[in-house]
């Protein structure tokens, strides 16, 4: 009777594991690692990256011919509004910051004279009177008019601009005939500053 026993079971096979769904961990993952619309307000920063900037109006172009002329920040309005605010400082003979850059603002006009269409524009402007003025209120004497200074540079502008119909009648109106004739009794021994003025004049009696 002992041999019809049932023997105990002492081994047991082993549940065969199931192979994780890959999705249900990718999508708890994404769910973890998202942000929701209501973290945004934890993270300000993330607003300002991804925040538009509105598109700013476009600047509406000068309907002019000669828009330089209506544009107070023009190169031509800086310059005219440079000499016109630094004039005071032509009146001493001390070095300034501000009496050099008129002397480069006079050479850049210089350059500009060459051609008769920059003639046309700066005879529309204070500039020919400013340049006027230099010569009239420098305190350095005639003779010391050396080349590229100030003085010698503004002689050149009016020469160049007297060359130019609407410059020379610009010149005249400014009474560039009286200063300059002033000057000229003074040039004593310079002989370019002489020549330069003889040329001016010499344009603005046509």
């Amino acid at each position: 009777m002992a041999r019809d026993a049932v023997e105990p079971i002492m081994t047991f096979a082993p549940a065969k594991e199931s192979a994780p769904d890959n999705s249900t961990l990718q999508s708890s993952f994404q769910r973890k690692n998202s942000i929701d619309a209501r973290d945004w307000e934890i993270f300000p920063t993330s607003k300002r990256i991804t925040a538009r900037k509105p598109t700013p109006p476009r600047q509406r172009r000068s309907t002019s011919d000669q828009p330089w002329l209506d544009d107070p920040n023009s190169l031509l309005r800086s310059l005219e509004k440079l000499m016109r605010d630094q004039q005071p400082f032509l009146m001493s003979k001390a070095f300034s910051v501000e009496g050099e850059s008129i002397r480069w603002a006079v050479g850049l006009l210089r350059n500009m004279t060459v051609k008769h269409r920059h003639c046309v524009v700066i005879a529309k402007t204070e500039i020919p009177a400013l340049v006027l003025g230099v010569l009239e209120r420098t305190p350095h004497h005639v003779i010391k008019w050396d080349n590229n200074s100030t003085e010698e540079m503004a002689l050149t502008v009016l020469d160049q601009l007297a060359a130019s119909p609407a410059g020379s009648e610009k010149l005249r109106d400014c009474g560039a005939k009286v200063v300059l004739g002033a000057i000229q009794t003074r040039a004593g021994g310079s002989t370019i500053v002489r020549n330069k003025i003889s040329s001016i004049l010499e344009c603005l009696l046509r």
